[in-house]
């Protein structure tokens, strides 16, 4: 697709490109969830990698704008794969809307330390992430749950990207049952992450049958959290009974 390239440095554009000879030369030999583990700390360190180098001109939206763009162009423009390319347009939109909200909640807290120069902030890399993921504190837990959601969606757009623009060979079997079921779960995931941490809040009106998968994710986040007491068998019918 002809698009406006975004200039990357060489060290990024080599990192891109070996991510992406990784899919094409695994995708067939490994089941899509191995590989997205496989490739979690490489994306993870390039996403840092990139938000730097755009903010230093300010203009890490722009990339993600462009970014988002091109996603959406590409599951519209092609006629090919018709499934993908529908289960890959309603990812898209959700994408995005708990893409924005968290990026606003992360960038404007509620008190906000004016004295703190993101120059002073310790680097951090993928390892930090996994280190989270084995904290005590189930919020922590969550939040590393949270950003490897983020990772697998972003690596499942990307990988049904590349089939849709013909870059990667992938038999219509192996989408239909390992790539898609891979976005929904992912997407399922970060927004139920997003819901318990509250970075993100569905719409009450909505009709989604993947949104109302989020919130049931999020409902179980906050039983296995100890947030709320389960109810018994017992307390459901006492529920059901008509008052007296």
């Amino acid at each position: 697709m002809e698009d406006e390239k975004m200039i990357f440095s060489p060290r990024i554009d080599k990192k891109i490109q070996a991510i992406i000879n990784f899919i094409s030369t695994n995708i067939n030999g490994l089941p899509i969830e191995k590989l997205a583990y496989d490739l979690r700390a490489a994306i993870f360190n390039l996403g840092i990698e990139l938000l730097e180098f755009f903010s230093i001109e300010d203009k890490a939206e722009e990339f993600l704008e462009k970014t988002r763009k091109f996603n959406l162009e590409s599951a519209s423009q092609h006629t090919d794969h018709p499934t993908l390319r529908l289960v890959l347009l309603e990812i898209l939109s959700l994408h995005k809307e708990i893409e924005s909200s968290i990026t606003q909640s992360v960038s404007s807290p509620s008190e906000p330390d004016s004295s703190l120069d993101p120059g002073e902030l310790p680097k951090i890399n993928y390892e930090n992430i996994k280190y989270l993921s084995r904290w005590p504190d189930s919020h922590f837990r969550n939040y590393a749950g949270l950003v490897n959601s983020q990772i697998d969606s972003q690596i499942g757009i990307t990988i049904s990207n590349l089939i849709l623009e013909g870059e990667l060979d992938i038999s219509e079997i192996k989408i239909k049952a390992e790539l898609i079921p891979f976005i929904r779960r992912s997407i399922k995931r970060l927004g139920g992450y997003a819901i318990d941490l509250e970075y993100w809040e569905p719409e009450e009106d909505h009709e989604s049958t993947l949104v109302n998968s989020m919130e049931i994710f999020a409902a179980r986040l906050e039983i296995e959290d100890g947030k709320v007491k389960p109810i018994t068998k017992a307390e459901f019918i006492n529920m059901l009974k008509p008052g007296e």
